[in-house]
Order: C-alpha cells, then sequence, then structure tokens
C-alpha cells in the first residue's frame, strides 16, 4: 500500500510537472525527463503500469488543461462545482490513452530494448493520434508540442509532423532510463 502511493505520487508530480515544459515556460527537457521518471517507475513495478501512467497522464492533462475551468466558469458563467467536475472530466477520458500505451508496452514486449525502444514510442504516439481522433478528439497537449520551438527536436515537425516529434520525446525518454543499464 505505501509502495502504491508513493509511486502514484511520483507519477502524479511527474505528470503535473509538465505544464512547464510548456509555453510561456518552455523547459523542453524537462518532458522527457518527466516521461523518463514515469518509465523508471514502471520498470520498477510493471504490474501497476497502467495505473502509474494514469496517475501521470492525469496530472499532466488536469495541469495543462486548467484554462479550461477559466473558459467555463469566469467567461461562460458556469457554477464553479459544474465547471470544475466538467474540467476534470476531460483529462480523466484522456488519461486513459497513455495508460493504455504505458500497460501494452509492459504487456508485449519481449525484452527491455524491444519494448522501450521501439514499442513504447510508437504505442505512445499511437495513442497519442487516437486521443486527437476517437470521438472528435481533443489532440492538445501532444508531448510533442513541447519541444517547438527551442529544442534541437523541434525540426522533426517540419518531416515527421508533430507525431514525429511525439516519438522522438518518448524514445529520447527510454534512452535516458536504459543508457545506465547498459
Amino acid at each position: 500500500m505505501r509502495r502504491t502511493l508513493g509511486y502514484s505520487l511520483l507519477a502524479l508530480s511527474a505528470g503535473a510537472a509538465t505544464v512547464f515544459a510548456f509555453a510561456p515556460y518552455r523547459l523542453f527537457l524537462l518532458m522527457p525527463l518527466s516521461l523518463a521518471l514515469l518509465l523508471e517507475l514502471v520498470q520498477r513495478w510493471p504490474q501497476r503500469a497502467f495505473l502509474l501512467g494514469y496517475a501521470w497522464a492525469l496530472a499532466a492533462y488536469t495541469s495543462n488543461f486548467y484554462w479550461i475551468y477559466i473558459s467555463l466558469h469566469d467567461i461562460a458563467g458556469m457554477p464553479a462545482p459544474m465547471a470544475g467536475v466538467l474540467t476534470l472530466l476531460l483529462p480523466a477520458w484522456l488519461a486513459l490513452f497513455p495508460a493504455l500505451a504505458v500497460w501494452l508496452a509492459c504487456r508485449i514486449g519481449t525484452t527491455s530494448a524491444t519494448r522501450w525502444l521501439l514499442l513504447f514510442p510508437a504505442l505512445w504516439t499511437l495513442g497519442e493520434w487516437l486521443r486527437g481522433w476517437v470521438l472528435t478528439g481533443f489532440p492538445w497537449g501532444a508531448i510533442g508540442y513541447s519541444q517547438i520551438t527551442e529544442s534541437p527536436l523541434a525540426g522533426l515537425a517540419a518531416v515527421t509532423g508533430i507525431h514525429g516529434v511525439t516519438f522522438a520525446v518518448a524514445l529520447s525518454a527510454a534512452v535516458l532510463v536504459l543508457l545506465p543499464r547498459w
């Protein structure tokens, strides 16, 4: 129980910190580091991959989409409790996609290198693409956007689109986690 709470709080903190990877802060290195922390937690406790991925994504989307509450409450005049609930429902739904990607990477991959260097970046990118299409989609907050414009990965956007940048960020996170093990 204590490990569940500790790892979940670490995943939540890492996800919430991603708000600083996007504009106006643009601390682009924070995104692969945050994602690497999630992968490290998942490697230490693979049976809780879905929970850890969900906690990370829930915190990331909640912190990045705070403006929805402002739009609903301050601008549209919705009562605060209703605006709060509706604001949390969107991240709760969107967090299912990264959680599923992390869970599938843990279940499908055969070796550590295959799982994290090939499967995880591909599944994460697929999850973000699906998040942008399923039920009309909501593509905002893709991790690739954190790399535009200051990151060395930003140049990939012209060639591969934002999903190629997302793949590169996920791959970078996996390399950060696996590098000390080699």
